[in-house]
């Protein structure tokens, strides 16, 4: 972009600038289903950092610029690899048009993806019958604390948001549990309790209790949470609990 693209953009705001990408904003019918994208590929951020990347997309087709930033921020462990992103964010134009239409393949997706956890904790729990009851039994006296790690970029109040996470985990009684949602998202839920308007800019509603540690989608469960602190410990946990039986107790949740 040469130097005089660059100072008019400066001087558009997010709606000019998505409009001179030729991107229709959402209907307010379509803002819905949208809402349900970003809370699937939110969870999918957990696993994979290129769900984060299409979550930056759908930002863009709503015309949001800033959130669409620090999605893409958050799908990169060093900020200085964020111009990763910035390449990411170039080409939306050509995807955005097709985001509405993949809501129905996301939509079967999600419902896949239940039913693939359902029959993969079945899988489990028959695993450790199999195995005797001496796995539960050993691992329900003794609680297994969780290590996990500051990002290096994070700033002092993102540190400070992991920090009041992990406290909630720690003072809660967490067992491994297979992830059983309400069918609404959190972010619809917290929404229609809060207004539309009540989730700050960057941040993304979290369980208190992740659902597969025994959190529920009740609204006293679900909180802001800063985007890169929420997808970070949430990639850390799951990779972290993810080779323990369904019934495993957790104790401590620490940091560092």
């Amino acid at each position: 972009m040469e130097r005089g693209e660059a100072e008019k953009r400066e001087e558009l705001s997010d709606e000019e600038f998505v409009a001179g990408l030729g991107i229709t904003p959402p209907t307010e019918e379509e803002k819905s289903l949208v809402e349900d994208v970003h809370d699937i590929l939110s969870g999918a951020g957990y696993i994979f950092d290129a769900a984060d990347l299409l979550d930056a997309l759908v930002y863009v087709f709503e015309g949001d610029i800033k959130n669409a930033a620090l999605s893409s921020l958050a799908a990169v462990p060093i900020v200085g690899s964020g111009i990763k992103a910035v390449k990411v964010l170039k080409n939306a134009a050509e995807v955005a048009g097709v985001l509405v239409g993949a809501k129905k393949l996301a939509d079967a997706a999600f419902e896949g993806r239940k039913a693939a956890k359902a029959a993969k904790a079945a899988e489990e729990a028959a695993g450790s019958s199999k195995a005797g009851v001496k796995t539960i039994t050993e691992g329900a006296g003794e609680k297994i604390n969780v290590g996990l790690q500051y990002k290096e970029c994070w700033t002092a109040e993102q540190k400070t948001a992991a920090d009041a996470k992990l406290k909630a985990l720690s003072e809660a009684n967490t067992v491994k549990t297979p992830v059983n949602r309400s069918g609404t998202s959190a972010r619809t839920i917290y929404k229609r309790a809060y207004g539309n308007n009540s989730i700050p800019q960057g941040f993304d509603i979290d369980h208190k209790i992740d659902l597969q540690l025994g959190g529920s989608d009740k609204l006293e469960n679900l909180w802001p949470l800063d985007r890169s602190v929420n997808r970070s410990l949430g990639k850390q946990i799951n990779n972290y609990i993810k080779n323990y039986p369904i019934g495993t107790i957790f104790g401590e949740f620490s940091i560092k």
